[in-house]
């Protein structure tokens, strides 16, 4: 039994889609109904390493905090020029007071402010007009997490005045997981996997349905401790 470190780490869950790879991820089903929804309609695609989190799940494998998901946006499909902006947490005034912040405490220097964004007020839709309390509690109850924290990037297509851009969670990290089924039901059927294929209990065949319906991947059977990050 090892420690297998997942998103920050070298040893990360590797599959046939390679880490940069990215697979379907439709908005429907618990994801589509949450009320605190951080932008998931904006989701176009999810890291394929969810494949592998999916397989650990079914085989037993210890996931303290849930698996890291990280996300692209509908405008990630090759056509067309996407400019990406990581949306800076709330509490801080403007992306100057934020980077200052990132230098003061963490050391982060050289970064470009065009690389952030401050939401606009009329921009605080769903997930920010929600008390945590009650988000948290819609998260625990429908997907079985505690403390989900999106991680909010803003999507930019077009020129000059054509521009038009979105929102999306480019990444979400929980403090734990207490309800690992409720969370990997929702992610199957997002990643387009039917009730059927994802409640079968014959570890085999559902590695099997995994590599047909995601051609060519390569699941890692080692036992290990996930420690998401």
């Amino acid at each position: 039994m090892h420690m297998k470190w997942d998103s920050d780490g070298d040893d990360v869950p590797k599959t046939k889609l390679g880490l940069n790879e990215w697979i379907k991820f439709e908005n429907i089903g618990v994801f589509g109904n949450l009320v605190a929804n951080p932008f998931f309609e904006n989701v176009g695609y999810i890291h394929g390493s969810v494949i592998q989190a999916l397989y650990d799940y079914k085989r037993g494998i210890s996931m303290v905090y849930g698996p890291n998901l990280s996300f692209q946006s509908k405008n990630f499909n090759g056509e067309l020029t996407e400019t990406l902006q990581s949306v800076i947490p709330e509490g801080f005034s403007n992306v100057q007071e934020y980077l200052d912040d990132l230098e003061k405490n963490l050391g982060m220097t050289g970064l470009d402010p065009d690389d952030y964004y401050k939401l606009l007020p009329e921009e605080r839709v769903g997930y920010y007009k929600i008390e945590w309390e009650d988000k948290n509690d819609e998260w625990v109850e429908k997907l079985g997490v505690f403390d989900a924290a999106p991680r909010l990037s803003r999507s930019t297509i077009g020129e000059g005045t054509n521009q038009e851009s979105i929102f999306f969670p480019h990444g979400i990290s929980f403090d734990s997981l207490e309800g690992p089924k409720k969370l990997f039901s929702a992610l199957a059927t997002s990643i387009g996997l039917t009730d059927e294929e994802f409640n079968t209990d014959n570890l085999p065949t559902f590695r099997s349905i995994l590599e047909k319906k995601f051609n060519g991947i390569i699941l890692d059977d080692d036992h290990y401790t996930r420690i998401d990050l």
